[in-house]
């Protein structure tokens, strides 16, 4: 029996889905929070007792607190990518997003987990070698937002 992803990665996942949502349909986050949680826009592993399989506060923090900052991280981002912003597929786009969310919001989270989840992310969603660029992306980041914890 495979193991089941915990709820954390559920969690961004299921944010990964929503914020890629919000961004190409412009829908409000309150609709499409309630379309993922109702499993109606999410992919066949996570739709069995979807509230029971997630962090959903988790998902919430990411889901209503990315779009909140969303230029300041584009701002964080922007240095450390290799090609233009404009460039990125949405899916690249999202997963920066959630995890430079993580880096400058979620201290509690150390940065090897969110550079871990980031880069299972753009393997399960993105495109082949997207988690190169994403961890390459997020690993300079680090430097700046948690230069501390990497000292450690």
């Amino acid at each position: 029996m495979a193991k089941r992803p915990n709820k954390r990665r559920q969690a961004r996942c299921l944010a990964l889905q929503a914020l890629y949502a919000w961004d190409l349909s412009g829908n409000s986050l309150q609709q499409i929070e309630q379309d993922m949680l109702d499993g109606h826009l999410q992919e066949d592993s996570l739709k069995a007792n979807v509230s029971e399989g997630i962090d959903k506060g988790y998902f919430q923090q990411i889901l209503y607190g990315v779009p909140k900052v969303f230029g300041k991280l584009d701002e964080l981002l922007s240095p450390y990518l290799t090609r233009p912003l404009a460039s990125l597929t949405p899916v690249e786009h999202s997963i920066l997003l959630i995890g430079a969310y993580e880096l400058a919001h979620q201290e509690a989270v150390p940065y090897k987990v969110v550079l871990n989840e980031a880069i299972e992310l753009a393997k399960q969603y993105g495109a082949d070698d997207s988690h190169k660029f994403i961890n390459g992306v997020l690993d300079k980041l680090t430097y700046q937002l948690r230069s501390q914890e990497r000292a450690k």
